[in-house]
């Protein structure tokens, strides 16, 4: 390719001295043509201990595309099989944080809600509390109310005893009766107040 680049020079335009002279122009051109010449059939044969190499590499060089073609193919179902299966990991994450979400939701307000059972279950714990003791107060006031009927009941019937034991023996002596005895006599049958049996 050099050789074929290279710039021929024209006869016509050399010096005449460069045409006839041993070290002209002309015959240096010439001198490096026939060295050239002579290159050319060693360049040839090296050329052809290349050619069955070339023939191999040519040989094989589709082979070699068409494994690399296959490679690539390979990859790229291989890309496409993780770019499915990163999709589908996304999209279960994104589920996995919407239902977790959720969950924090739904504990938060169960939460919430037994908070608010626990305080009530406290308000009715003390409002119990309260009535028990209200309520045991009252029976001890009902206790006390009738112990002391009882006692009062008691104690009527002993005045009562005590007056019909004291009437008794006063009508035992009427005959005997002193003014005092006969003004009780009047006011206990009469059922006459206090004033009236001191006049």
């Amino acid at each position: 390719k050099e050789w074929d680049e290279e710039k021929r020079m024209e006869l016509n335009k050399m010096n005449w001295d460069d045409i006839w002279s041993i070290d002209g122009e002309f015959q240096q051109t010439k001198t490096n043509d026939l060295i050239r010449m002579n290159d050319i059939p060693s360049i040839i044969k090296t050329l052809l201990t290349y050619q069955s190499s070339i023939k191999d590499d040519v040989n094989i060089a589709p082979k070699d595309f068409e494994g690399i073609s296959e490679k690539q193919k390979s990859i790229q179902q291989k890309i496409y099989e993780k770019y499915l299966e990163k999709i589908k990991f996304k999209n279960q994450m994104d589920e996995a944080i919407s239902n977790y979400t959720k969950c924090i939701e739904q504990y938060n307000n169960l939460c919430s809600i037994e908070r608010d059972i626990l305080i009530q279950k406290q308000r009715k714990g003390q409002q119990t509390i309260a009535i028990n003791e209200i309520q045991d107060f009252n029976n001890k006031v009902l206790e006390g109310f009738n112990e002391l009927n009882n006692k009062l009941q008691k104690l009527v019937e002993e005045n009562q005893n005590w007056i019909e034991k004291e009437w008794s023996e006063i009508e035992k002596k009427w005959s005997k009766w002193n003014s005092q005895e006969i003004s009780i006599f009047i006011g206990h049958t009469l059922e006459c107040k206090k004033s009236k049996i001191n006049q």
